[in-house]
C-alpha cells in the first residue's frame, strides 16, 4: 500500500504545471484563428468593393460606347473617317487639317442630313477628356462617380485594288471610370478604370474616304427621290405654292429644308404608293440642295429651240467617253424645249444628256394635219420598241430654267430624269393631261392642282424591285458626279450591330 501511494504521488509530481500551459496554448491557437478570419473577411470585403467598382466602371464604359454609337448613327457619314489622324496630346487631337472627327467641317456633306449641326457636334466629341455620365455633362449627384471618355475610333476600309478584300469596319475604344473626384486625366488612387473595344461592321456608302466609287448595293438610306422639291434659294420649301394632291408617287418625296423643320411639310400629301420589297414610302426632309450641273467638255449644239421631232444621237454627233469607259452624248439647247405632241427619241442603249438654257413645255395634242393618229402624245424616250430606261435621257435645267409646263388634254409620257433646281412645275388651269413619268423629277416647286381629274404618276422604271430602283438612281449622271464631289454626299454608310465587344483593360 505504501509503495502504491508513493508511486501515485511521484507521477503527480511529474505533471505539475501541465494544465496552465495547455490552456495558454489553446488560447493562442484560438487567437490566431480569429486573426486569420478577420484578415480573410477584410480581404473578401476589399475584393467585393473592387468588383463593385469594376462593375461600375464597366457600366460607365458601356454607356460611353452607347453615346458614341448614337453619335455615329446620327451622323452616319463619320463612320468611314477616323476620330483623329494625328496624335493625342493629353485630351486633344493634333489634327489641324485633313478629314477626321476633329476636323469634322472637312467631312464631305457633314451638314447634309438632319440635324445639320454635325460639323460642330462631332468635332466637340473628338476629345479624350473625361465626361460625366450625366447627359448634360453636369456633376449630377446621382452620377457624379461615373465618367467615360473616347480613346479612339478608327476605320478599316479593307479596300485594295479596286475591290473590298474583307468586311470594312470601324473600331471604337472607350474607357469608363468611377471613384474619381474630378475630370482630371490623372486617375485618383481609388479610381477604377475599364476599357471596352467594339468593332462595327460597315456597309460603305459613296464615296469611300479615298474618293473611289464603290457598289451601291441598294443603299440609298431613305433617299431614293422620285420627286425632289428643292425649294426656294436657301433651301426652304414654299408650302403656299407646293401642291401635289393629284400626284401619284411610287417612291419617296424629298423636301429640301435647310432648317430641317419638321413642321415645314407639303400641305397635301401625294398618294404615296408602296414601292420595292420592303414597302418604303416616305416624305423626308434634307438640307441637301442639288446644284446646277456644269456643262461637260464635249457638247453638241441644238438650235435655239427644240420644237420638233428629234432622234438622238444624230449621225456625226461627238460622244464623251468617261474614265470608266461609259459613253455619253451631251447636247446644249440654247433656248426652250417646246413640244406639241412631238417626240424626243433616244436610240436604244444610248446615254443622252440635254442641257436646257430655257424653259420646258410639253403638250399632248391632236395631230394638227389630220394625217396621223387621232392624237399624238408628247413622248420623251418612250418610243415603242426601244426598251430604254430613264437613265438613257437626263434633262438638266440651268438657272434660267424656271418653268416646266404640262399642257393640253392628251397623254404626256416621259422616261427621264428631269433635274431643274430653279423650275416650278405647272399644269395650267383648263389643262388636264394624263402625265406618266418613269424616272424622277427634281425641281424647285410643284404647282399643279387646278381641278385635275387625272393624276400625274411619277414612278421608278421598275418599282417592284428595290435593287433595280437603287441602281436606276445611281445611274443618273448627277448622282454619280455628286457622290464623288468634295462638297456633296447623298448616300450614308450602313452601320451593323457590333461583331466584336470585349473588355480590354481593367485597372
Amino acid at each position: 500500500m505504501n509503495l502504491l501511494f508513493k508511486t501515485l504521488v511521484l507521477r503527480q509530481s511529474k505533471h505539475q504545471g501541465f494544465v496552465i500551459p495547455a490552456v495558454i496554448a489553446l488560447g493562442l491557437i484560438m487567437t490566431l484563428v480569429g486573426t486569420i478570419s478577420i484578415f480573410q473577411s477584410s480581404d473578401e470585403q476589399i475584393t467585393a468593393v473592387s468588383q463593385r467598382a469594376t462593375s461600375k466602371a464597366l457600366a460607365a464604359a458601356e454607356l460611353g460606347v452607347a453615346r458614341y454609337r448614337e453619335l455615329i448613327d446620327k451622323y452616319k457619314v463619320i463612320a468611314v473617317y477616323n476620330a483623329c489622324n494625328g496624335t493625342w496630346t493629353d485630351e486633344n487631337c493634333s489634327d489641324t487639317a485633313g478629314i477626321s472627327w476633329k476636323q469634322a467641317a472637312n467631312i464631305p456633306n457633314i451638314t447634309a442630313s438632319c440635324p445639320t449641326d454635325g460639323d460642330t457636334t462631332v468635332a466637340a466629341m473628338a476629345t479624350r477628356g473625361w465626361q460625366y455620365v450625366d447627359a448634360n455633362g453636369n456633376n449630377n449627384v446621382d452620377f457624379n462617380e461615373y465618367q467615360y471618355r473616347l480613346i479612339s475610333y478608327t476605320y478599316t476600309s479593307n479596300y485594295s485594288g479596286g475591290a473590298y478584300t474583307a468586311q470594312p469596319f470601324g473600331t471604337l475604344i472607350v474607357e469608363g471610370r468611377v471613384n474619381q473626384s474630378n475630370t482630371s486625366l490623372i486617375n485618383d488612387a481609388l479610381a477604377a478604370v475599364t476599357q471596352i473595344r467594339v468593332d462595327l461592321p460597315i456597309q460603305p456608302g459613296i464615296p469611300t474616304p479615298n474618293g473611289e466609287i464603290v457598289q451601291l448595293e441598294g443603299n440609298f438610306n431613305r433617299f431614293n427621290p422620285a420627286l425632289w422639291i428643292t425649294g426656294t434659294p436657301g433651301g426652304t420649301v414654299d408650302a403656299s405654292v407646293t401642291d401635289v394632291s393629284k400626284l401619284t408617287v411610287n417612291g419617296n418625296i424629298i423636301l429640301t429644308d435647310a432648317n430641317c423643320a419638321s413642321t415645314n411639310t407639303i400641305p397635301t400629301t401625294a398618294n404615296l404608293q408602296d414601292w420595292a420589297t420592303n414597302k418604303e414610302k416616305s416624305v423626308n426632309l434634307t438640307p441637301l440642295q442639288p446644284q446646277y450641273k456644269p456643262l461637260p467638255g464635249v457638247v453638241n449644239n441644238i438650235s435655239s429651240n427644240l420644237d420638233s421631232d428629234i432622234t438622238l444621237p444624230r449621225p456625226g454627233d461627238n460622244p464623251e467617253t468617261r474614265p470608266d469607259g461609259s459613253v455619253y452624248y451631251n447636247y446644249v439647247i440654247n433656248g426652250n424645249i417646246d413640244l406639241d405632241g412631238e417626240d424626243i427619241n433616244i436610240v436604244a442603249g444610248s446615254k443622252v444628256l440635254l442641257y436646257v438654257n430655257g424653259n420646258i413645255t410639253l403638250r399632248g395634242q391632236p395631230d394638227p394635219d389630220g394625217t396621223g393618229p387621232q392624237e399624238r402624245n408628247a413622248d420623251l424616250n418612250v418610243r415603242s420598241g426601244n426598251n430604254n430606261k430613264s437613265y438613257n435621257l437626263e434633262i438638266y435645267g440651268t438657272a434660267a430654267t424656271t418653268s416646266i409646263r404640262f399642257e393640253g388634254n392628251d397623254p404626256i409620257n416621259i422616261a427621264a430624269l428631269i433635274h431643274a433646281p430653279n423650275a416650278t412645275v405647272t399644269i395650267p388651269s383648263g389643262n388636264n393631261p394624263t402625265v406618266t413619268i418613269k424616272g424622277a423629277v427634281w425641281v424647285k416647286d410643284w404647282d399643279g392642282d387646278f381641278g385635275l381629274t387625272t393624276a400625274v404618276n411619277i414612278s421608278p422604271d421598275d418599282p417592284t424591285d428595290k435593287a433595280l430602283v437603287s441602281a436606276q438612281y445611281y445611274s443618273y449622271t448627277y448622282i454619280k458626279d455628286d457622290l464623288v464631289s468634295a462638297n456633296a454626299r447623298v448616300v450614308d454608310p450602313i452601320i451593323d450591330i457590333p461583331s466584336r465587344w470585349e473588355t480590354q483593360q481593367v485597372n
